[in-house]
């Protein structure tokens, strides 16, 4: 199994395990989700369609559980579509300009003092160590340069 695979089947983490519940309930059936983006997103509605055509039918879980496109992966899965509108719905493009976003967006970061560290670190001038420690004060200072 490639590498890629693995790492997607890993991010997947589509699991259609017992979960205990609390004492006295029986136990039941989870379905998680991981994100991926909108690939990720086709790729596991193709999933539950292939799961389907064999027979498997992941709406039946007990739980749903998704992050990101698994969400919504999820969500639909949940709220009732076929997995062929599953599949469809991850395939459908977005036709029209983008929304106008809510607030101006902010500046980029001032990255001129990672950088000097940087350049500092390559010339042999300073530690890793205390590139570390200036690093790390200046995050918990919050500062965008630190002395």
């Amino acid at each position: 199994m490639s590498v890629m695979r693995s790492m997607t089947l890993t991010s997947l983490l589509l699991v259609y395990a017992s979960v205990a519940y609390p004492a006295g309930r029986t136990r039941g059936r989870a379905l998680i989700f991981g994100g991926g983006g909108p690939v990720g997103e086709a790729w596991e509605s193709g999933v539950i369609v292939g799961l389907a055509e064999k027979g498997v039918d992941l709406s039946r879980a007990d739980r749903i559980i998704g992050t990101s496109a698994g969400a919504i992966v999820g969500a639909r899965l949940a709220s009732g579509m076929t997995p062929d509108q599953l599949a469809q719905a991850a395939l459908r493009r977005f036709e029209g300009p983008p929304p106008p976003p809510m607030q101006k967006p902010a500046p980029p970061p001032d990255l001129s003092f990672l950088v000097s560290k940087l350049e500092e670190l390559n010339a042999g001038k300073v530690t890793e160590q205390s590139v570390g420690v200036e690093v790390g004060k200046m995050g918990a200072d919050g500062a965008s340069d630190c002395d």
